[in-house]
């Protein structure tokens, strides 16, 4: 569905869970870059090892959020993307 409504509407921001059932958001992601989807797409997710923000990177995610989500970082995340104070 995130794929479908994605490509269908207008987003300046898609804030993408990575554990989702039927299809993950880094398989969604994939989809979506596929298909020349140029917004930015943070992933949400627990695993925020060097190496899983490495592989995020390179399936296409423009950032990434740790959860649980401190706001202090949601906000610097929103001002870093669309400018917001």
């Amino acid at each position: 569905k995130a794929v479908d409504v994605a490509s269908e509407e207008s987003f300046d921001l898609v804030l993408m869970d990575i554990q989702m059932p039927v299809m993950d958001g880094m398989q969604a992601t994939t989809a979506l870059r596929g298909q020349g989807y140029s917004t930015p797409i943070v992933a949400l997710t627990a695993n925020v090892m060097a190496d899983d923000v490495q592989r995020y990177s390179e399936q296409g995610f423009s950032d990434h959020l740790a959860k649980p989500i401190e706001l202090s970082q949601l906000y610097a995340t929103l001002h870093r993307w669309l400018g917001v104070p």
